[in-house]
């Protein structure tokens, strides 16, 4: 039997072009789908037994016919995130709800001139009840000196923040976000 491939704008909500739109009575067992949201791909495999209780993006389930059909995450492309004039002070690179996920990971290159650079790996985790963050970073040795700037993460109002704090002005923080 064919595989049938989805393409939607959005996760769950009812309305056209949302993921749990799609009629569960239309739906097989291995049908895929790809969902865009705000810079994020995700990339779903259709369960017709699953059952599973539904945990956005995790597990979605259909809003007509679902039965034991769900949804189920198996690959999210990630989020380009950037913030290429960072100067003196603390500011955001990426920021999302505290909601969207329990963890996400960044790759990061951050650069200076053209000779003041590292690229590195930044982990996270949080409590989006109790408002706490832990969180870990990995980088390679610098090329020049980068010093002067400093990664961390925080939740602010709701919202996880990846931030840059900078001693000196003119420091660019590019990075790829993946929410786990």
């Amino acid at each position: 039997m064919a595989v049938t491939r989805y393409k939607k704008i959005a996760l769950t909500g009812g309305a056209v072009g949302a993921l749990d739109s799609v009629d569960g009575a239309n739906l097989l067992d291995n049908d895929e789908a790809h969902v865009y949201v705000n810079g994020s791909a995700y990339h779903y495999q259709l369960d017709a037994s699953s059952g599973a209780t539904e945990n956005s993006p995790y597990v979605i389930s259909p809003d007509a016919n679902a039965g034991t059909k769900r949804w189920i995450l198996f690959q999210s492309g990630g989020t380009y995130a950037a913030n290429t004039d960072v100067d003196t002070g603390a500011e955001t690179v990426d920021t999302f709800p505290d909601t969207a996920g329990d963890g996400a990971e960044w790759l990061y290159v951050i650069k200076k001139g053209t000779a003041n650079l590292r690229t590195g790996h930044m982990l996270a985790a949080w409590d989006a009840n109790l408002n706490t963050v832990a969180y870990a970073e990995d980088s390679t040795e610098d090329l020049g000196d980068t010093s002067d700037l400093a990664l961390t993460v925080d939740i602010n109002s709701n919202n996880v923040r990846f931030l840059a704090t900078a001693a000196s002005d003119n420091w660019s923080v590019k990075a790829f976000r993946r929410l786990l």
